[in-house]
């Protein structure tokens, strides 16, 4: 779990980093675009190590701890949460879209 918290600050101050350098690119600073590609690498190497951790290792040992019927509430939840984003997340953009003229 330790290792997960670590790697979850890792992914924030990762992301964090790339809008700094992003924002710096789109006002007009062009250094910048070394520090977006970095980071961007960073998140290629990082994030599916990441992910399998999280998702093959960690969530499976902590399933141990709960009932069955706990166990499928929790994936139920998961499932509509993740249903929900990606409707969010696209309609977000549809919105962003049709405001540029």
């Amino acid at each position: 779990m330790t290792e997960l918290i670590q790697e979850h600050i890792v992914g924030r101050n990762t992301a964090a980093d790339l809008v700094k350098s992003a924002t710096a690119y789109r006002n007009g600073d062009t250094l910048a675009l070394p520090l977006i590609k970095q980071n961007l690498q960073k998140f290629v190497d990082f994030y599916p190590k990441h992910l399998e951790k999280e998702e093959e290792v960690f969530f499976h040992l902590s399933m141990i701890y709960f009932s069955e019927s706990e166990q499928q509430s929790m994936l139920n939840e998961f499932w509509e949460f993740d249903r929900r984003m990606i409707h969010s997340k696209y309609k977000s953009v549809i919105e962003s879209l049709e405001k540029q003229p």
